[in-house]
This record gives structure tokens, C-alpha cells and sequence, in this order.
């Protein structure tokens, strides 16, 4: 690792968001918050890549403008009229350049990517020199996705963020036929370990997942959904 996030969130900080957590949200069942009990809390540092790149991007479309023209009907033997919108077509077409930094893939199959991103953000900028005794105590993950296959993920990041810019710069109040083609340059990466505390709870039989960010005290989980 190039770097680690030191945990700042506490044991029982951690568990008391749990408290907090599992007793809000709409749709779940009464009884959740009185059943659920998080069982063995742990800290672990999660690997992580992170990406950096710039991009050049071209990109071509059509932007549509809405207008309404009167149009005439008949209706029970009366004469009337409505205001009927049609679509004004504009091609456009334009470039530009991007700018990633810090694109956060997760390493682990331990913590989905979903996970990841909704514990976002990280602190990564409070991130120190790794240092293997900054493990002593804690549990750790050895990365198992490979630099390449997480840059297949941060590339998918990267290519809707380039789409929503091009998307911006084509306008209008409707759009179609957006296509982006981007060419990606100075592709760099860093893996970093990220604090997590991590624990799960059963609810009628099944097991459900909750975790909190070890900076920021951020909580991702899963809850049951009421079948009412």
C-alpha cells in the first residue's frame, strides 16, 4: 500500500450509529429495531485503488427544443382547439478535456463496490505513509482485485461522468443519438487501505450487512423490507 486512513471513528461510536441506524428509514418491519442486534463489530482496513487520468473527449448529438402549435378538433359537433408541443431538432457536436483524480475502486471482495460507494466519501487527503505497525491491533484485507481489473471499474466511472458533461454541453429540453468517445492519457493508481468497522445482524434467519465509515462515521447497510 502507498498509504493508509487512520480509524478515527471509535468501537462504540460505531455501535451506537448502529442504534441510530437501524430504527429510521419507511417500509421496514415494526419489529426490526426491538429484533436486530449487530453482532461482532469489527475494524478492518479495506484495500482500495485509486485512479487518476486525463481525458480528451468528442462527442456529437441532438439537442431538441419544444414548441407548441395550435391545432383544430371537432368534439360533439363543436369546434375547439388545443395546444399540441412538437420537437425541434439540432445537431451539435463539441470536444473537451477531463480531469480525474482519486477515482475509489474497491480491492476487496469483502466490501462490494456498493458498499464502497456508499460509504464515500474518504478523507483520502488525511491519508499517511503505510507503515506495517499502524496494523498492530487492527485486521486487514490483502487486496484480491487486480490494478487492472479495478481500472476497468473506475474507466465505467469515468465514461458516465464524460457522458453527463457532454450531455450538459449538448442542451436542450430533450436529447437524442448522444454519442461520447473518450481517449484516456497519464492513467495513474495508488492503493490505499480505508477504515471500515463492519458488522452484521440477523432478522428472521437472514443475515443482512451494515458498516460505517472509519473517518467520517458515514453508515451503508441493508435493512429487510416490510412485505406489507
Amino acid at each position: 500500500p502507498s498509504g493508509i486512513a487512520p480509524f478515527t471513528v471509535t468501537f462504540d461510536q460505531a455501535h451506537d450509529k448502529f442504534k441510530v441506524w437501524i430504527k429510521k428509514g419507511w417500509f421496514h418491519p415494526s419489529k426490526l429495531k426491538q429484533i436486530a442486534r449487530a453482532d461482532h463489530i469489527h475494524g478492518i482496513y479495506i484495500p482500495a485503488w485509486t485512479y487518476d487520468a486525463l481525458s480528451n473527449s468528442d462527442w456529437s448529438g441532438q439537442a431538441g427544443y419544444y414548441y407548441y402549435v395550435t391545432q383544430s378538433y371537432t368534439e360533439n359537433g363543436q369546434t375547439k382547439t388545443r395546444q399540441v408541443r412538437k420537437v425541434r431538432w439540432k445537431q451539435r457536436s463539441g470536444s473537451f478535456k477531463s480531469s480525474f483524480d482519486d477515482i475509489l475502486v474497491s480491492a476487496s471482495k469483502g466490501l462490494k463496490q456498493s458498499y464502497l460507494g456508499g460509504l464515500k466519501p474518504f478523507k483520502l487527503g488525511e491519508s499517511i505513509n503505510f507503515l506495517p505497525e499502524l496494523l498492530v491491533g487492527w485486521e486487514s484485507e490483502v487486496y484480491n482485485i487486480e490494478v487492472d481489473q479495478g481500472y476497468s471499474i473506475a474507466k465505467i466511472e469515468m465514461d458516465a461522468r464524460n457522458r453527463t458533461k457532454a450531455s450538459s454541453a449538448l442542451g436542450g429540453d430533450t436529447q437524442r443519438f448522444l454519442s461520447v468517445t473518450s481517449k484516456y492519457s497519464n492513467q495513474t493508481f495508488k492503493l490505499l487501505l480505508l477504515p471500515v468497522w463492519m458488522a452484521s445482524y440477523t432478522f428472521k434467519g437472514k443475515e443482512y450487512s451494515f458498516t460505517v465509515n472509519g473517518q467520517t462515521g458515514k453508515v451503508y447497510g441493508k435493512k429487510p423490507i416490510s412485505a406489507v
